[in-house]
């Protein structure tokens, strides 16, 4: 079994693509600080920050609930631009 740490170091698609999640979940990271440090000092109120919290997750429940139920009715075989 490959280590990651093997598997980055040899597999150059693999290590630029592991490398820009991490940048990505960097990005996001600091994102949710600053969004977090505005809203507290905008408002200077627990609730509007927890109101923050919320709202960033309500695009990816709903999303959710109905990606599922789509996701299960697809057929991937109908669906298959190529033939093997």
């Amino acid at each position: 079994m490959i280590g990651y740490g093997q598997l980055v170091r040899q597999n150059k698609d693999f290590r630029y693509l592991w490398f820009a999640q991490i940048l990505s979940n960097l990005g996001d990271w600091f994102n949710l600080i600053a969004s977090v440090a505005l809203v507290a000092q905008l408002t200077q109120s627990g609730l509007a920050v927890g109101g923050l919290f919320v709202a960033r997750q309500l695009g990816p429940f709903a999303g959710s609930l109905f990606s599922g139920v789509l996701a299960d009715r697809y057929n991937r075989k109908k669906s298959c631009s190529y033939r093997n």
